[in-house]
Formats: structure tokens, C-alpha cells, sequence
């Protein structure tokens, strides 16, 4: 088992939001831009191989962010993507992650 399957959906998820909030903050490096948009790719296909998301609901709907991003991350010409969109469904999983996770003070 990989230190990635060891997280939660949520976790996972969560975890790819914050580093898609570093790859839409960091848009005008092109350099980093890129290297983010790897990292957020490679995140959501570990997801994807998760075998406690396999024959779920969750795998189509990786499958289609991954290509949502990706045509955003292309410019949009298939899909008409716009990245800063995605900010609102990534802070979903930031917000319950948060609302339900108990940190110590």
C-alpha cells in the first residue's frame, strides 16, 4: 500500500485541491505553472489507481476532471474550460475536509 492509499477519499482529494490552488496562484510562471499542473495530473491518477475508488461512482468523475484540467490547462478549446471555475468544486473538498477534520491546538 502506497503513503497516498493511505488517505482518505476526502484526503486525497483535499490534497489535490491545495495544490491545484498553487497552480492557478502561480500562472503567470510558466515554468511552475507546468510543474504544478504535473503534480495535480499525477495526484488525481494515483486517485484514480486507488483500489478503494475502483467500481465507484468516483472513477468518472476523476476521469472527467483530469480531462477537464487538462483541456483548461491546453487552453480550453475542447471543453471550454476556465481553471479558476474549478476553484469552487476543489473548495468543496477543502471545506468538508476541514469541517470534519479535528485539529489540535
Amino acid at each position: 500500500m502506497s503513503s497516498w492509499q493511505r488517505f482518505s477519499f476526502i484526503e486525497q482529494m483535499a490534497n489535490i485541491a491545495v495544490e491545484f490552488h498553487r497552480m492557478i496562484r502561480w500562472k503567470n510562471n510558466p515554468h511552475q505553472f507546468e510543474a504544478l499542473f504535473y503534480r495535480v495530473i499525477d495526484l488525481i491518477v494515483l486517485t484514480i489507481e486507488d483500489p478503494k475508488n475502483k467500481n465507484t461512482h468516483r472513477i468518472k468523475e476523476l476521469c472527467r476532471l483530469k480531462s477537464i484540467i487538462i483541456d483548461g490547462y491546453l487552453g480550453g478549446k475542447e471543453f471550454k474550460t476556465n481553471l479558476e471555475d474549478l476553484t469552487k468544486y476543489f473548495d468543496s473538498f477543502l471545506e468538508y475536509y476541514y469541517n470534519t477534520k479535528k485539529f489540535k491546538k
